[in-house]
């Protein structure tokens, strides 16, 4: 869901500027990339992890109910 919600801002289909949203932020450092490649770099660091993060937390919940399943 994040991945997608920061593509569509990245294209310019999510909220509008005033609103902060990472794929927005993305795309605005592309115009800055060879001068300041952080306004890329950063909010970049942060899909992957929130994605990454969430990943881990489904697959932990889905495991501990999976084990609570096999008790019964």
């Amino acid at each position: 869901m994040m991945l997608e919600i920061s593509a569509l801002s990245f294209l310019g289909f999510g909220a509008q500027p005033p609103i902060p949203e990472w794929g927005s932020m993305l795309n605005e450092g592309r115009t800055y990339l060879a001068k300041a490649p952080w306004l890329m770099l950063y909010p970049g660091m942060a899909i992957v992890i929130v994605v990454v993060v969430f990943n881990m937390l489904g697959d932990n919940i889905k495991d501990l109910i999976d084990i609570k399943e096999e008790d019964f």
